[in-house]
């Protein structure tokens, strides 16, 4: 089991710049095949005033995000706000473009169906469902602060697992490093 502790890490993307909401309080050590890797969550008001929430990990020489969640777009209404990401990825195997589509169809497929099979809600549109907040309570309506970012960092991990350039790879899942 994969259990993430606090820590202090040294500069990873924003986590030390002023702009950086969380200003650290969310960077974690993870041991991952007997690899230690960062883990730095960090939330910011981007250039087109959406706050997102972003993992971004470095283990080794590799580094760079896994996981974000735009926590602006998806707000109804009465202020809640569908904290929903879809699931995609980025694949450059230079000249091939079709190779690379069906890399990363195959890549979404597999993590929609590990996340399912978790005990996590994926719609038909390839979205992960980690829960709904009220902006006007201030609170996660159908979840715990903890759930939600147990689930974040699950999902984060999972994906940079997938993605494969990320310096680590679970030894119970199929790879996905440059050996594809």
């Amino acid at each position: 089991m994969v259990k993430p502790t606090r820590a202090i890490i040294s500069p990873l993307q924003y986590n030390t710049e002023r702009f950086e909401l969380l200003k650290g309080s969310h960077d974690y050590q993870v041991e991952i095949g007997g690899r230690m890797a960062d883990l730095s969550l960090q939330l910011y008001l981007n250039l087109n005033h959406h706050y997102r929430l972003f993992a971004y990990c470095r283990c080794g020489s590799a580094k760079g995000m896994t996981f974000s969640l735009n926590f602006t777009t998806e707000k109804d209404l009465k202020g809640v706000i569908g904290l929903e990401q879809k699931i995609q990825f980025t694949e450059g195997r230079g000249e091939d473009r079709e190779k690379a589509r069906q890399i990363r169809q195959a890549k979404k497929r597999i993590m929609a169906d590990i996340l399912l099979r978790s005990g996590f809600e994926v719609t038909d549109n390839d979205e992960v469902n980690l829960g709904t907040y009220s902006a006007r309570r201030k609170a996660f309506l159908d979840t715990t602060p903890e759930t939600f970012l147990g689930q974040f960092v699950g999902v984060a991990l999972l994906k940079g697992h997938l993605q494969g350039n990320k310096g680590y790879q679970f030894a119970c899942l199929p790879r996905f490093d440059d050996s594809f």
